[in-house]
């Protein structure tokens, strides 16, 4: 079995394609064997969070169990460009994956999602009777509010909830994230937003995807210190509060 870096010809998909530079700066690992694909690993530097990359193994089915998996991640600690945290996803559909990304020292720093609910149920419909908005809140379909404002609550949210272990590289950076990714899977019809004085202070978001597995972090073996700002007004005054 031979590793190289991506070349033309090579099927690109997922996060696997050819080599880029600078803020998007990706490698990505083949796995080959008398001319025939086995693997593909790749490294990204990650858009949304501050010095860190993103790994992703796809190994074909009928050669796992052989090494393969562990050759390409061991070969992209080897490319990165600097010792920056590694991080990656697995679903609780795949425990195969969760197993093998504990395996190469990988740790879960956060699990999606919390726990389910039907809301068709009578149980929960009943509980949603019983539920009455403070005094000054109200709750209105997203498509009341505008982009720009929905996206700016949307990024404070996540600022917030990652500000003590995976830092973002800048509001532009998960606004622009948020635009592309999550804006053109979400129902407008029952996502709604929770205002206070106009202001987004929650955000209820209901898209046709779901993802049920743990988010997964590999640190460096010298940990550095990171600082990151709590973020001002709007959602980042409530979550503490609840």
């Amino acid at each position: 079995m031979d590793l190289r870096l991506f070349r033309h010809g090579d099927r690109a998909f997922g996060i696997h394609g050819p080599a880029q530079d600078g803020a998007h700066w990706r490698r990505t690992v083949v796995a080959e064997e008398r001319g025939l694909a086995l693997g593909r690993g790749s490294i990204l530097l990650s858009a949304t969070h501050r010095h860190q990359y993103e790994v992703e193994i796809d190994v074909d089915p009928s050669s796992r169990g052989r090494g393969i998996g562990r050759a390409l991640f061991n070969q992209l600690l080897d490319v990165r460009a600097d010792p920056y945290p590694l991080m990656t996803r697995a679903t609780a559909s795949r425990p195969e994956r969760l197993a093998f990304a504990t395996a190469l020292g990988f740790q879960v720093l956060m699990t999606c999602p919390s726990p389910q609910v039907e809301p068709a149920s009578a149980a929960v419909q009943d509980w949603c009777d019983l539920q009455h908005c403070p005094d000054g809140i109200g709750v209105v379909p997203v498509a009341a509010v505008s982009v720009a404002s929905l996206v700016d609550a949307w990024t404070t949210y996540y600022e917030w909830v990652h500000q003590s272990w995976a830092p973002i590289t800048s509001r532009e950076a998960v606004s622009a994230s948020f635009e592309e990714q999550m804006l053109p899977i979400m129902r407008t019809g029952p996502s709604m937003v929770a205002l206070d004085d106009q202001r987004i202070v929650a955000l209820g978001f209901v898209s046709g995807q779901a993802w049920d597995g743990p988010h997964l972090h590999r640190r460096r073996n010298r940990p550095g210190r990171r600082v990151a700002r709590r973020p001002a007004g709007g959602i980042g005054d409530r979550c503490d509060t609840g």
